[in-house]
């Protein structure tokens, strides 16, 4: 009876197992199905938003041609409703005669206007234009004295007899009392490179020479008694050799180009000029343009002569 009663039990564990088995088939199909549905519905989340929005953007849109479209209806009617109460009075009239503004009073009073407006952009522009042209203000707003300054020789060579003069106020501004005791030592440097340094030190050291001082500009070796020594330090700005050169001199010497430099060009380096060596003993302008044409300048004063 034991070993029926086992085999009865074996048997419907067996059947329980199948049915256990044949629900779990069940089971995951309807789970893979299920993951499929939501799957798809994931999928088509973007494109119900995208018809979402485009069904929202139809109805503002459908909205507001309904309105507009009332609107236009209501001006319809309201424009019939003018136009049928309108009665012609008289013919309509032209005249073609100008009755202002008058060409004449217009011609006569462009001009002074034009000259206005001509004469405020000239100073606005002056304004903006922050290049240094002359000597004028640099010593009241740098603190620095404009020893002198050199015109400009490319178009005009009959200016050399202006620039040896003011070469000459160089010379006069030079101690030169103590060359013969200790020697002196110039140094020529500039904002950057271009400015005429060498072209100044040539032209102050063929002056110095005719004047019978010995002048030494290629060796960099401090000047002897009896000596004038003239340094080449160009371009401080881009030159890191130009603050060793002028170490040793006794007198610093700022070479501006005039049209080329500008105001805050010029401050950075007079700053670091100042930094590195407490000074800056004078600026000289260089190849300084005049601003009048040469002609007009010799018509004026060939009638200033005349008077």
């Amino acid at each position: 009876p034991i070993y029926n009663r086992m085999q009865n039990v074996y048997a419907d564990q067996q059947t329980s197992y199948a049915r256990l088995q044949t629900q779990l088939a069940q089971q995951n199909t309807q789970i893979a199905q299920l993951e499929a549905d939501r799957q798809l519905a994931l999928n088509l989340e973007p494109e119900l938003s995208r018809l979402q929005n485009e069904l929202d953007a139809a109805e503002k849109s459908y909205a507001l041609y309904t309105d507009s479209l009332e609107k236009a209806r209501i001006d319809r009617e309201l424009d019939n409703s003018q136009i049928s109460n309108i009665a012609t009075i008289e013919e309509a009239t032209y005249n073609p005669s100008r009755v202002f503004p008058k060409s004449l009073m217009m011609v006569l009073l462009a001009l002074p206007l034009s000259l206005v407006v001509g004469a405020l952009a000239l100073y606005f522009f002056y304004l903006l234009d922050q290049r240094i042209h002359d000597g004028d203000k640099i010593e009241s707003t740098f603190g620095v004295p404009v020893w002198t300054t050199l015109p400009d020789l490319e178009h005009a060579q009959d200016r050399s007899a202006a620039l040896t003069s003011n070469l000459h106020r160089v010379y006069g501004i030079l101690p030169l009392d103590q060359v013969d005791e200790r020697g002196l030592t110039l140094g020529f440097t500039s904002v950057k490179d271009g400015a005429g340094v060498s072209f100044v030190i040539d032209r102050l050291a063929a002056l110095l020479t005719e004047q019978g001082h010995k002048v030494r500009t290629e060796n960099r070796a401090p000047a002897r008694p009896g000596e004038i020594v003239l340094i080449n330090a160009a371009g401080v700005s881009t030159n890191q050799e130009a603050f060793v050169l002028l170490r040793n001199a006794d007198l610093i010497l700022l070479v501006v180009r005039a049209k080329d430099t500008t105001v805050p060009m010029l401050e950075d380096t007079l700053h670091n000029l100042n930094t590195a060596f407490k000074k800056v003993d004078g600026v000289i302008i260089n190849r300084r343009r005049f601003e009048v044409p040469e002609n007009v300048l010799k018509f004026l004063k060939r009638i200033g002569s005349r008077g």
